[in-house]
């Protein structure tokens, strides 16, 4: 399963815990910023949920140099490589993480990589075009709807940002299911054949 598929799992959201990074940043607690977000009902607005506007934001982060490599990684982080590795040859998996505006962060971006999953340290694409890489045999693994929509096979991981955040409680079990099931070849729709009755001229179905 999955050896002409190539995965692309994003880090910030689904491997790196930047939501929990944001919210010692900015002094919140995670639970309460995360209960906002659920009567928000999924909407990707991080800012708006920490009660600050996008610039005060991303504004913070950029003022510290060090803000993405010191992410720790999410509960999950390891059991999704772990699944993706035992179904994905290796050499077929990916990073792909959209880079803030700020230079810092891809730099700091490939030193986390480099400090926690060294042996994929080649691996790791930034781009805020996800979609420019999708294509026949490719998932991509994402918090972000707006980039799981780019791709034909995508798994958007629960989280109380976007629209599957009823299943953040469980989202280990539904990411497992919904990986396995990109992996499968797309359906074809079944077409009738008419044949033609020998005996009475008349076409049949089969």
């Amino acid at each position: 399963m999955g050896k002409e598929t190539i995965v692309f799992i994003d880090l910030d959201g689904v491997l790196a815990d930047f939501f929990q990074g944001v919210c010692k940043l900015h002094d919140k607690s995670p639970e309460d910023v995360a209960r906002i977000l659920t009567r928000m009902k999924g909407t990707y607005n991080i800012p708006t949920a920490l009660g600050m506007s996008s610039t005060a934001f991303w504004g913070a982060i950029d003022s510290d140099p060090h803000f993405w490599e010191h992410l720790h990684k999410t509960p999950e982080a390891d059991e999704i490589m772990e699944t993706v590795l035992m179904l994905v040859d290796p050499a077929r998996i990916y990073f792909l993480s959209a880079p803030s505006l700020d230079p810092k962060s891809h730099y700091g971006k490939a030193k986390w990589i480099n400090q926690h999953y060294p042996k994929f340290r080649s691996r790791l694409i930034l781009s805020n075009n996800k979609h420019l890489l999708a294509g026949k045999g490719r998932v991509l693994i994402d918090d972000s709807e707006k980039h799981c929509k780019g791709f034909t096979r995508s798994v958007l991981f629960p989280r109380p940002w976007n629209s599957k955040y009823a299943e953040s409680g469980r989202a280990l079990e539904y990411f497992k299911k919904e990986f396995r099931r990109s992996l499968k070849p797309l359906s074809m729709p079944i077409k009738h054949i008419h044949l033609t009755d020998p005996h009475t001229r008349e076409p049949k179905n089969v």
